[in-house]
């Protein structure tokens, strides 16, 4: 009788416990079946940016220049990608085993990843042909490598070119690559062939003039009324107050944001950075908790500061830390490809439950297969329990614009269309047009803020012939200019306008 009950036990047991054990999976197969074989080669199409079709070819590339910031992105197959597919909705579903059950990068690859003899054997062949390999994924999605185009052009089987675009100087692949078909059967591209790069979504623009000798947050100047928006007006406008003065304040403590950048913080990346205390001054708040991440590749090389990067990078720190004035700020940073390398990096070390990035490109200038790699990378991210945030770009429906209005098709950036991101765009206020003075006080307070109350506001949008369109003061129409003088420099933004808090 008793091993009778025993046995009708059993089954539900089992049942119960595989609802309750999600992680426990079967070990990838795999899918390379020998050693590999070179004489068989696969081309691998969508690897070419439409920036390098743009581009005045200038001939063949250095042989002996090196390229850093290169990756195999491994394929998943069609069962693995159904798999995610299912884990991703179980884990935002209540009645599942799987809830809010947020994987590692190493579960990760179990279930999702290439297989480790396949690793291997990929790794053998990349060696093989010259190059060194400078990162192994956690997640075993990815194997990372460096070597020159002499060496590129023989293992690839394409051609790297010197290019010019719009007075630019560039480097790419100017014919999709081959691959071993052993090996081609199980990569969806190969990042890092070109140094086109994301571009920030920061937009510098002239604000009207401020009285250099009262700073101020709300002033009038020459009968004009400017309000610049700082963290107090923040914390008004979307009732953050209550959240920030509770007896257990909601601040951000324990929590980690990490900022992708593009370029090292300050000159030998020397902390405190006096361009975000003096930000945090301004604001009152304390002082931040910010520590630096390098993601360059070993043996890459360091930029240091990059002009076109950094205030991008200063912004997203500053106002990251302001909408969260506890938490620890990340700043993750790389030299050549912020998202072969910074985002990568992050995501494969699970390095913090929130990302957010600031760059960008147009769907169709990134090629089919670049996209793929990214969308299963951000996909990733979201079974890790990781939020990505991305700035949505000034262009709207015209991203890929250099100049002009849809000259390049429609199009949206990228990686904001992506369903594993949350995008975050801009708003305009309007409550404030008429009656300014029901929605900010004629003077600052001591922390600069001047604003009531909640100001009524609408979807940025004001096409000009510069193609800006549907986004809002963070890409923007606000912005710190790029000279930090005063403490209203800070915080300096055209009237009825706010920053996206990404």
């Amino acid at each position: 009788m008793r091993s009778r009950f025993l046995s009708q036990l059993i089954g539900p047991i089992t049942l119960l416990a595989s609802a309750f054990c999600p992680l426990s999976q079967a070990a990838v197969q795999n899918r390379i079946a020998s050693a590999v074989d070179g004489g068989s080669r696969t081309s691998l199409p969508g690897t070419i940016m439409s920036r390098a079709r743009r581009s005045t070819d200038l001939g063949a590339a250095p042989a002996d220049k090196k390229l850093e910031s290169m990756s195999l992105r491994f394929s998943m197959t069609s069962a693995q990608q159904a798999s995610l597919s299912q884990l991703l909705a179980d884990q935002l579903n209540p009645g599942s085993g799987s809830y809010h059950q947020w994987l590692t990068p190493e579960q990760f690859g179990t279930r999702f990843g290439l297989s480790s003899a396949d690793i291997a054997k990929v790794s053998t062949w990349l060696t093989s042909q010259g190059f060194t390999i400078t990162r192994t994924a956690r997640s075993s999605t990815f194997i990372s490598f460096s070597g020159t185009v002499a060496q590129v052009q023989q293992a690839f089987g394409t051609s790297i070119h010197n290019l010019s675009l719009n007075g630019e100087p560039h480097i790419s692949n100017v014919t999709d690559p081959v691959l071993p078909s052993d090996i081609a059967g199980v990569v969806t591209s190969i990042v890092g062939l070109n140094d086109f790069k994301a571009k920030p979504h920061l937009r510098a623009r002239k604000a009207s003039p401020i009285d250099p000798s009262q700073p101020l947050y709300t002033q009038t100047l020459s009968g004009v009324t400017s309000h610049y928006i700082s963290p107090a007006d923040f914390y008004t406008i979307y009732d953050e107050n209550p959240l920030l003065t509770a007896s257990t304040p909601i601040n951000g403590t324990g929590v980690t944001i990490a900022v992708m950048g593009n370029t090292d913080l300050t000159s030998g990346n020397v902390l405190p950075d006096a361009n975000v205390a003096q930000f945090r001054s301004a604001a009152g708040l304390p002082a931040i908790n910010l520590k630096l991440q390098s993601a360059i590749p070993a043996g890459g090389s360091d930029a240091g500061v990059s002009a076109s990067d950094v205030d991008e990078a200063h912004l997203d720190v500053e106002w990251s830390s302001a909408a969260a004035p506890g938490a620890t700020i990340l700043y993750v940073y790389s030299s050549n490809n912020i998202f072969a390398d910074s985002l990568t990096y992050s995501i494969d070390n699970k390095v913090a439950p929130i990302i957010t990035i600031s760059y960008g490109l147009c769907e169709s200038g990134w090629g089919t297969a670049m996209l793929s790699s990214y969308n299963s990378l951000l996909a990733q991210a979201n079974a890790q329990g990781q939020t990505v945030i991305s700035s949505s770009g000034d262009a709207g429906a015209t991203d890929c614009d250099a100049t002009g209005l849809a000259t390049e098709g429609l199009n949206v950036d990228f990686p904001s269309s992506s369903p594993y991101v949350t995008s975050a765009g801009g708003t305009m206020f309007s409550g404030d047009v008429n009656d300014s003075a029901q929605y900010w006080n004629s003077n600052n307070g001591s922390n600069g803020g001047s604003a009531i109350s909640y100001i009524p506001e609408q979807p940025w949008n004001e096409t000009s012939g510069s193609g800006d369109s549907a986004r809002g003061c963070r890409g923007r129409r606000c912005q710190r200019f790029l000279f930090k003088t005063t403490v209203a420099d800070r915080f300096r933004c055209s009237k009825r306008l706010f920053p996206r808090s990404s």
